[in-house]
């Protein structure tokens, strides 16, 4: 109850109602591009991607495979003015309404697994129908209805009934009509962050030393992702994981996160993905950049296939050689490969 008076409840959507449209299908994620052509394709004049979207379809149909989407995809679509809803039918059906988790909460999920994992208290919350929220959750999977003081319980329960069920029905193209105009002005004037200037500065202490800009990266990402969820943690939990951080073996530095990322694939992923980009002197502080780097982490630790043809993600992340060493999935940066992924299956 809040302060006013006010009655505030908060939900969490289903996970397992979502779960029930993943399991046991191919995990293919497709970037904005990829998805914009499949939607033009006739207008565009590209055969490939028009067959390669009809074999989504039909995988789709026979329940072999799904196209989930993610926040960064979404932001995306709103910014597209004349072809959203277009593209955002094409999403709705091979996604089936279906969404990653936000990145953050994939992270805290990563740290409560592993954590459970060590003290031998996995439930049914370490299973990966955690990663899955209904497109309508594409920014958190938790929120709350807030009702006048003394509202009886059971209106209170009937609405927060109703409310549930609507926001698991509600599809990608309804959420696109009922903000689209908003959040692409929105969109237009999304502050921009200064990250080239401190890529600098690592660049220049590191020396070309890449050793020494992961460790920069690392320690970031430890204080703004791992150890919040650390805190986070019940007591019991908390201690078996401070065990951990005692016995595992130490970095030059002294610090044990090294034995602790082969449990966290999209943390881990987020640390490659960082350095990667403070790497490269040509990258620009432009919405489009960061949404690049916000899609990945998650993408490549929990698909199956990884759908990109932007020329960024292609020479840092796809060419041999250079593949990120926890990443599993299979790149595909032509539609002849992905479609040779898909008869594969």
């Amino acid at each position: 109850m809040s302060d006013e008076g006010e009655i505030v409840v908060p939900y969490e959507f289903d996970r397992a109602k979502v779960w029930g449209k993943v399991k046991d299908r191919k995990l293919v994620f497709l970037d904005t591009m990829v998805w914009i052509n499949m939607s033009e394709a006739e207008s565009k004049g590209l055969p490939e991607a028009q067959s390669v979207r009809e074999k989504l379809k039909e995988g789709v149909r026979s329940g072999r495979i799904i196209c989930p989407l993610s926040a960064t995809l979404i932001w995306e679509l709103y910014k597209q003015e004349h072809s959203a809803l277009r593209t955002g039918a094409l999403m709705e059906e091979l996604s089936l309404n279906v969404c990653f988790a936000s990145s953050d909460e994939v992270f805290e999920w990563e740290v409560e697994r592993f954590a459970k994992k060590l003290a031998g208290r996995e439930d049914d919350r370490c299973s990966r129908e955690m990663l899955f929220v209904p497109v309508t959750g594409y920014l958190s999977s938790y929120y709350t209805l807030t009702f006048p003081a003394g509202t009886p319980d059971e209106s209170v329960q009937l609405c927060g009934r109703v409310a549930a069920e609507r926001a698991h029905a509600r599809t990608l193209t309804e959420l696109l009509k009922l903000r689209g105009g908003e959040m692409r002005e929105y969109m237009k004037n999304m502050e921009v962050k200064p990250f080239q200037h401190h890529a600098l500065q690592y660049r220049e202490l590191a020396k070309g030393d890449r050793s020494k800009v992961w460790r920069i990266e690392e320690e970031t990402i430890f204080k703004l992702y791992v150890l919040p969820a650390m805190k986070r943690l019940p007591p019991a939990l908390k201690l078996h994981l401070l065990q951990f951080a005692l016995n595992a073996p130490k970095d030059k530095y002294g610090g044990c996160l090294p034995s602790l990322l082969p449990e966290l694939p999209a943390i881990h992923n987020h640390i490659e993905v960082m350095t990667r980009s403070t790497e490269d002197p040509n990258r620009k502080d432009r919405p489009n950049d960061f949404f690049d780097l916000d899609m990945m982490p998650v993408s490549l630790a929990y698909a199956d296939a990884f759908v990109s043809f932007d020329r960024w993600v292609r020479e840092r992340f796809l060419k041999t050689g250079v593949k990120p060493a926890r990443i599993a999935c299979e790149f595909c940066s032509t539609y002849a490969e992905l479609a040779g992924w898909l008869d594969r299956l």
